[in-house]
């Protein structure tokens, strides 16, 4: 029988084993390791210095068959068995209203100013001040937080990139490790760059990724979801500010006071507003996952079909080379 290092779920990604023994060990895009697909342990290799390089003592050692034929095959089986991606479901990319923050103002432009003629003014004063400075800005803060759920827990199903955390790169990049896999087995029978995934993604995903980056998808539609749910009118904030008077000099000399009156406590009303904002996105939340596992849904079944051509011309390839191996 022969041998083959193996990277448990314990991994904590020092690094170690690949910056030191990179013919048998890669990174993986979090960080963690992983071990060379195939990759088989000569009888000169000084295992127990592999293994031991690994401070938290993850690396092992598992026997597998000597038939090549048959390991190429049991890799030929992973690819037939591959469903591809899978749509997300709502706890994966769940819309938790707690985790995003509403920004407020610390208090109105014009509070505590005694400049008003009555309390009446000094209020329709503080209430079109409120408007101005938030209530006027609630589909902009609505955007942001959706913005913020796209990027968090949507982007990653529509972008190629790498860098981006594409759900498409890491899957191409299992396959590539079984397809090497094979490679390392069958050798010169394959061509050089069998192990390479380029999935011929098409215009249509193109555009659903096109459509997201602009906002045309999964932008408005989100907005609008929790704009539904907004009803309050400004003038309903009005009990949460107060208004009060004070002698102010209008004349020096001889010195004249008059009454003029000023509003304060305006930051209880953005509080409120914010929870508000809040409150209305948590009433919206199952709108919010069901239309973007609808968008998902669209653009993961494209990459899908066009993963699975990909496949099915590796595996048609890696068979006939299997049936020449001796």
């Amino acid at each position: 029988m022969s041998k083959m290092f193996k990277i448990n779920a314990n991994c904590i990604g020092c690094g170690m084993c690949y910056a030191q023994y990179p013919n048998f060990f890669a990174e993986r895009n979090d960080g963690t390791a992983k071990t060379i697909e195939g990759k088989l342990i000569d009888e000169n290799v000084n295992t127990q210095n592999i293994v031991s390089v690994c401070p938290n003592g993850v690396i092992e050692i598992i026997s597998v068959t000597d038939d090549k034929k048959q390991l190429a095959m049991a890799a030929v089986h992973k690819l037939e068995a591959f469903k591809g991606c899978p749509i997300p479901t709502k706890k994966e990319i769940h819309f938790e209203s707690s985790e995003y923050y509403v920004e407020r103002p610390h208090r109105g432009p014009r509070e505590y100013e005694a400049i008003f003629s009555s309390s009446g003014a000094a209020d329709r004063g503080a209430l079109d001040d409120f408007i101005e400075t938030m209530y006027s800005k609630v589909d902009n803060i609505l955007l942001k937080i959706m913005t913020q759920y796209r990027t968090k827990y949507l982007r990653k199903y529509f972008t190629k990139n790498k860098n981006d955390g594409s759900v498409y790169a890491e899957i191409n990049e299992k396959i590539s490790e079984i397809l090497m896999e094979i490679k390392n087995i069958v050798g010169s029978k394959l061509p050089d760059d069998y192990a390479k995934v380029e999935v011929d993604y098409g215009e249509d995903f193109d555009l659903y990724v096109k459509f997201y980056q602009r906002g045309e998808i999964l932008t408005d539609e989100l907005v609008n979801y929790a704009k539904k749910e907004f009803d309050y009118k400004a003038s309903s904030y009005d009990c949460y500010w107060d208004t009060d008077s004070r002698d102010v000099m209008v004349r020096s000399y001889p010195m004249k006071f008059k009454e003029k009156y000023y509003y304060d406590r305006m930051d209880n009303a953005y509080q409120e507003l914010a929870k508000d904002i809040l409150f209305v996105c948590h009433l919206a939340d199952n709108d919010i996952e069901e239309s973007a596992i609808y968008r998902i849904k669209c653009i993961v079944n494209i990459y899908n079909e066009k993963l699975k051509e990909l496949l099915n011309k590796k595996i048609e390839l890696a068979k006939k080379a299997l049936n020449n191996m001796n």
